[in-house]
């Protein structure tokens, strides 16, 4: 098993470079440029949080009625006050 692995990273070992050196040029950009990095950054995380919550909300309204139980779990009205958790 040990040395499957160390047989796949020696014959992927020009993608480890690129991706090396690709890495390394930005970095040295983040450095000379960092308001521009961080723009980039923020764009980055935007996207990402953008893509979270679609599938976020794709799975909530995925919830089926058997697991109808953790749907009430997850209210925040419920985990504030059980009386009201009880009641539903």
């Amino acid at each position: 098993m040990k040395t499957d692995l160390i047989r796949q990273v020696r014959e992927n070992s020009g993608w480890f470079i690129a991706l090396g050196v690709v890495m390394l040029i930005l970095g040295i950009a983040a450095i000379v440029e960092p308001f521009m990095a961080t723009v980039a950054i923020a764009r980055v995380f935007s996207w990402i949080f953008l893509f979270a919550g679609i599938i976020c909300i794709c799975l909530r309204r995925s919830i089926s009625e058997r697991s109808r139980f953790l749907a009430k779990a997850s209210d925040w009205n419920s985990l504030c006050d059980y009386r009201n958790f009880l009641a539903k």
